[in-house]
């Protein structure tokens, strides 16, 4: 259904953010750990999210279950994929890393891009969806964008390998003091590993 849409998006996805991102170096990650270019923790939470999508198709969910789209399964690897390589955008700036509010500027930038290349609107609205809702506290409600979030909570302990595994998630389940959100975050980590 959407293939064509896909292979559009990834090659203009790798011209106009992967190549200018990757030579970008000065564009960290967090500024905490100086050594991680943004690039690089957007690779590999795109890996991640791909194999976490992967895992569930493996474990009998539909694509549709996952994203709400009737995709083949390639279609729901790219869309993983592309959705965590997109979750951070936001971040980037001209000649520095801008943290603060890089979710709605995240969902502005790839908002544009989408529409630009005329990419259907209900899938614009599932990426913009996972950016949107790619931390904890803004409440993913499908399984394609807590998959995301999971995928970039596990990026973020792999680009601190001082930082254990147990560590990582603890963080993630309190990376807010909001009694809510804390029970929200660890549900979602029951439900991925249940599924």
């Amino acid at each position: 259904m959407l293939l064509s849409s896909f292979i559009e998006i990834e090659a203009f996805k790798k011209e106009e953010f992967a190549e200018r991102l990757h030579r970008a170096n000065y564009l960290l990650a967090d500024t905490r750990i100086p050594w991680v270019s943004l690039y690089d923790h957007l690779i590999l939470t795109s890996g991640i999210a791909a194999a976490f999508s992967e895992e569930l198709l493996q474990r009998g969910k539909t694509p549709k279950e996952i994203c709400g789209l009737s995709l083949s399964h390639a279609e729901l690897r790219h869309l993983a994929c592309l959705c965590g390589f997109l979750h951070d955008l936001g971040k980037a700036r001209a000649r520095e890393t801008e943290y603060y509010f890089h979710v709605p500027r995240g969902v502005e930038y790839v908002k544009e891009w989408l529409a630009a290349k005329g990419i259907e609107k209900e899938l614009q609205e599932v990426i913009l969806g996972t950016i949107a809702r790619h931390h904890v506290r803004y409440g993913p409600k499908t399984l394609l964008e807590k998959l995301v979030c999971l995928a970039d909570s596990y990026a973020s302990a792999g680009d601190r390998p001082e930082q254990s595994r147990a560590f990582a998630i603890k963080g993630y389940v309190y990376e807010t003091q909001s009694l809510p959100e804390i029970r929200g975050a660890s549900q979602n980590l029951v439900e991925l590993e249940e599924r």
